[in-house]
């Protein structure tokens, strides 16, 4: 029952292990995607003020 159980835990130690270093990655590109649209919302916004001035 013991080696059982020990199977068990290291199989979700395993899991979980796998799922945090994916949700680590999807942070890391979240991150990356959220710093591009900020660049690309703040190039438009300049886009934008010199055809108003224009």
């Amino acid at each position: 029952m013991w080696a059982a159980d020990a199977e068990e835990i290291a199989r979700h130690k395993a899991d979980v292990e796998a799922l945090v270093g994916a949700l680590r990655q999807s942070m890391a590109e979240n991150g990356v995607v959220r710093q591009e649209l900020s660049e690309e919302s703040a190039w438009a916004g300049r886009c934008r003020s010199r055809k108003a001035a224009a």
